[in-house]
């Protein structure tokens, strides 16, 4: 079959933006979404705690990943213990996917 042929024969989806939204919001199993919006809550308090704002938009890079780095290195179990370093992994993670998906949406 000629390359044009080929060509001929490809198809593409049709999406709209709402199409593109609920595909991206399907990448994530509920029980991410869950514990994401879980740290990022615990974020927010951490920041409103130290009076830093807690308004991730209008934050330079470089202050929110210092503000990052302090909460993740600061936060402690409910019993005080600290934290395996794949959980601070993770809550950082977490915090990098809903800041990457909020800026998606703009």
């Amino acid at each position: 079959m000629a390359a044009t042929e080929r060509k001929n024969k490809r198809q593409f989806l049709n999406l709209t933006e709402d199409d593109l939204k609920r595909l991206k919001e399907s990448l994530f199993a509920p029980n991410i979404k869950k514990a994401t919006q879980t740290v990022i809550t615990a974020f927010r308090d951490f920041l409103e705690t130290k009076g830093m704002g807690s308004n991730f938009k209008e934050m330079y890079f470089v202050i929110l990943d210092r503000k990052i780095g302090l909460f993740v290195v600061g936060i402690r179990a409910p019993d005080g213990s600290l934290y395996k370093k794949t959980t601070l992994q993770s809550y950082r993670h977490s915090i990098q996917r809903h800041i990457a998906s909020k800026r998606d949406d703009h």
